[in-house]
Formats: structure tokens, sequence, C-alpha cells
């Protein structure tokens, strides 16, 4: 019986150091750790993504991968454009804006190797502009807060002059936007002060716009409508006739006027309907200023301030009072303003 016992004590002590035998060889056994998940994955966090070179040979490929891509995308927007004198300042502007942010040690010397070494058959050009186009500028801060000008007129020949004094004939095609909207206002200038009606300014201004521009004047699509429409409505003469006018009359005044600038029914119905939120807004400011006048008469202090939030509050509702005791603690006081008709 006793040597029983002692058979099954040490099958029992075989048995256990077998299992702590496989157990050990279990974890200590490489190719039977179980893999590591993605979670666990060392690196799973931090991936750098290296670009790919865009170019593998020729001066190109000698730049940073960041470098490739910047010289890539100057190459397909100004590439084929650069004979252009136009052209050849938005690349140089364009170029300029990223190596200010990027550099801002060294950025103009980096300018002029990167615009050579990206448009190198176009390099001659480009440097000469770029000249001119430093000097320009360095000219422009120079004239900051100068007063030897004694108008506006004087001051804009002075900066014609300098244009065509550094870039030549060139000038006129670099800023023939600006050409443009110098004739504009000077034909809008002429027809404020010239007291024909407002039908017949209409007519006038919407004949210079098409000498201007051509057609595309009149093409929504390719003009800028409501810009052209505040230039003409914030004349002071036409603002004076507008606010005589009776509604109807106002509506078809502004009618004509979009009509003549190219625009749809169905845009000229939205514009309107904005014109009566507009006028019911004025309205509202214009019923605010007298009762609030009223209630300066009656009130001071904390109490007139309570006056004014509870008037506030029942004209505009409390989201829009809080805009307006906002900008009256500022002390802008928007209804003090007369209206500009058709613009706001």
């Amino acid at each position: 019986m006793q040597s029983k016992r002692l058979w099954r004590a040490a099958s029992l002590a075989l048995i256990v150091i077998s299992m702590g035998a496989l157990l050990y060889m279990a974890l200590h056994d490489p190719s039977s750790q179980p893999a590591p998940t993605q979670a666990a994955a060392p690196a799973a966090s931090v991936q750098v993504h290296i670009a790919a070179p865009i170019y593998t040979s020729g001066p190109l490929s000698k730049l940073s991968a960041d470098e490739q891509q910047l010289a890539q995308a100057m190459i397909e927007r100004f590439g084929k454009k650069l004979q252009h004198p136009f052209w050849r300042i938005r690349a140089i502007e364009s170029l300029m804006k990223v190596l200010q942010k990027k550099y801002p040690n060294d950025w103009k010397q980096r300018l002029r190797d990167l615009l050579k070494l990206f448009f190198p058959e176009d390099a001659a050009q480009l440097m000469a502009t770029l000249d001119a186009y430093d000097s320009y500028n360095d000219w422009l801060k120079s004239m900051q807060g100068d007063r030897q000008f004694g108008s506006r007129e004087e001051r804009l020949q002075a900066v014609w002059d300098k244009r065509r004094q550094l870039f030549g004939q060139d000038a006129d095609l670099i800023w023939a936007e600006e050409i443009k909207q110098e004739k504009v206002d000077a034909a809008l200038k002429k027809l404020d002060g010239s007291g024909l009606p407002v039908a017949a300014k209409v007519d006038s201004y919407v004949k210079t716009l098409t000498e201007v521009y051509g057609q595309d004047a009149l093409n929504p699509d390719k003009s800028h409508p409501v810009q052209m429409m505040e230039g003409f409505l914030t004349l002071d003469s036409v603002q004076g006739e507008l606010r005589a006018q009776s509604p109807e009359q106002q509506r078809q005044t502004l009618r004509k006027l979009r009509e003549g600038l190219g625009l749809k029914d169905d845009a000229i119905q939205r514009l309107e309907a904005l014109d009566e939120q507009r006028q019911q807004r004025y309205s509202a400011g214009e019923s605010y200023m007298t009762q609030r006048s009223a209630l300066e008469k009656q009130y001071q202090g904390e109490t007139l301030q309570l006056q004014l939030n509870a008037l506030q509050n029942r004209l505009f509702g409390e989201e829009e009072a809080q805009f307006i005791r906002n900008e009256e603690a500022s002390g802008y006081y928007r209804y003090k303003e007369k209206q500009v008709v058709g613009v706001n």
C-alpha cells in the first residue's frame, strides 16, 4: 500500500515537471510566439511617407522631393506663358510667396536660383522682370506716407510714370486690368457730375462697360455684376435720385440697371426680394433710432440700458440685438448712416 502511494506521488511529480518544461519551451521558442497585432507594432503610429522623386535626370533631379513638386507645379502653371510679361510677374509672385514662408532669411537668392532652374529658356527675361519688379516695390515702399502729391490723380500719374520707366511698354500689359478699371472710374466720375437723369446714366454706364470690356461685361458668368452695380449705385448723384423716387420707381430703375448688365429675370427677382428685406431692415432701423432718442430723454444709466435692450430685442430679435449692442459699445451706430439703395 505504501509503495503504491510512493509510485503515484512520483508519477504526479513527473507530470508536473513535464508540463513545466513544455511551458518553458513554449514561452522561449520564437517560432511559437503569436505575431504582434498592428496596434502593437512599434512604428504603426509614426509612418513617414517620403515622396518619390519626379525628375530622375537633369538639373531638377538634384532638388529635394518637395522642391521637385514645387518645380512641377510651377512649370505646369506658367511654363508656356512666360513670353507674356503679365505671367512673368505672376510666376515671380507665386514662387516668392512660397519661399518667403519656407525660407524667411534667404528667400531672395533662392527665388533667383529656382527661377533659373525651373525656366532656363526664359531665365534672361525673368531676371530682367524680377529686377524691375524689385525696384518698383522698393519705390512704392519709399512713397508710403509721402505727401508730395497734391491729389490722387497726381499720385496715380507718378505710379504710371515709374511703371513705364522700369517696365517700358510691358507696363500696359502687366496692368491691363487696372487700365480698364481706371477708364470705368473716369466714366463714373464724369457721370456723377453730368446732371443726367438716372435712367440716362444707366445707359451711358452700360455703354462704357461694353466699350472697355467688350460683350463679356454683359455676361454674368464672365464679369462681376455685383461690383459693377455697386460702382454705379454708390455715386452720390444716383443715390440722391433713388432716394427721391417712390418704391416702384426705385424697383424700375434698379431693374433697368440689372437687365443692362445682363442679369436674367430669375436673378433679378432674387435681388428684388433682397431689396425688400433690406428696406424692411432699414425701416426698422429708422424706427429704432427714433425710439432710442426718445428713451435717452426719459432715462439714464442702467435703467436706460435695460430699456434699450428691450427695444432692440423687440425690433431685431435677440441674436441681432446683441450684435447691435456690441457695435454701439464700440461707438458704432449702424442706423445713423444712410441706406445705399440697391446695395445694403
